[in-house]
Parts: C-alpha cells; structure tokens; sequence
C-alpha cells in the first residue's frame, strides 16, 4: 500500500523533544497526506482537529524500525523553534517503506549514501573524541599524532561523508548522522568486547 492522502497511520508529535522522551504523549490515529514536500499529520481528539506540518527538506535525520505484528515505525527528527522534535509515526510496513523512500527521494539521499562507511582509526578517534567532548584544532592535532595538513585532510572526508558540519569558518561540528554513527559504533565495540 503506497502513501496517498488519507493513509490511516497513528503518530506521537511530538515524541521527544529537545532530546527528552515525552513518555505522556499517546499515540493518536489520524492520517498522512503529503503534498510535495510537506508531510500533514491529522488527527481528531476531544472534538478537536490536531494538525503537524513537517517540512521534509527541514528534516535533520529518520530512523524506520519494526514490530513482529507487521507494523513499523519511522521516527521524524527536525528543529522547531530552535528545539530539536522528534515526531513517530506507526503504520503498515508498506506505508512506512514508502514513507521513507519518498523522505530520501526529496531529500536526494541515494542508495551510495546508504551504504555502510567504515572508517579508519584516526577518522574515528576524531569523531569519538568531538562526541565526548568540545575539542579545538591543537588538541586533536596532539591526540591524534598528526599535523596540521593531515588533521584538516581528515576534517574533510568526515564532511564528505556528512559526519560532519561546517559552522563557521574554523568550526565544525558533529551531524546527526555522525552523532549516530558513533554511538552505534561504540555500541558493537562494548558488545565485542564482552
């Protein structure tokens, strides 16, 4: 079943918000309709219309998972009024499928930028060290044994694969998907090691 206006779907908006999980939100039935770029999420509840608009290409970053019952999930994450939303909608594997595939079409994410990066030691000591703590240029120059040159070669292909973010001229900073990458990483590495 394809997404088209009307989709019976349930949704929790918002499900977390600036990073806390918002464990009294219910979920509500409703519908999605998309129109171009924006996804509406309606609901009634207590005789009145509830109504999100999510801009897609305002989108920082999704997550799909899935149930044993044939539903799934796709997690919405984006900033409102300068707090970070994460909003989930639940609903038929093929809606959720369909769902994703048409965010990452207008977004123009491809197949390439799905697959998985595997890093080197010092582009992952780097990221590891930016999510733990605020770090300039000379520190990560020490920490990692490098020079200059090769410190800003490894800056560079972190941006490329969209780890990381230029803030300003001489900052940057860690992406969702970096962020993510890392700590799933940091995850398999615990779980390794036990």
């Amino acid at each position: 079943m394809p997404v088209v206006s009307g989709t019976a779907i349930e949704f929790v908006c918002p499900f977390s918000q600036g990073g806390k999980i918002l464990f009294e939100k219910q979920p509500q039935k409703g519908t999605l309709c998309i129109t171009k770029e924006i996804i509406e999420l309606s609901a009634q509840w207590l005789g009145k219309k509830q109504l999100e608009y999510i801009d897609i290409t305002k989108l920082d970053d999704t997550e799909m998972s899935s149930s044993a019952t044939g539903q799934m999930s796709l997690v919405l994450k984006y900033q409102k009024e300068g707090i970070l939303i994460s909003t989930l909608i639940t609903a038929d594997g093929r809606v959720i499928k369909s769902l994703d595939k048409y965010i990452k079409i207008i977004k123009g994410i491809t197949e390439e930028d799905e697959k998985e990066i595997n890093l080197d030691e010092k582009q992952f000591m780097l990221l590891q060290m930016m999510y733990t703590s605020d770090i300039d240029a000379a520190m990560a120059i020490e920490m990692l044994g490098v020079t200059e040159d090769e410190l800003e070669k490894l800056v560079q292909q972190l941006v490329n694969y969209k780890f990381l973010k230029a803030t300003s001229q001489n900052e940057v900073e860690l992406t969702e998907r970096g962020t993510k990458y890392i700590v799933e990483k940091m995850k398999q590495n615990i779980v390794q090691a036990r």
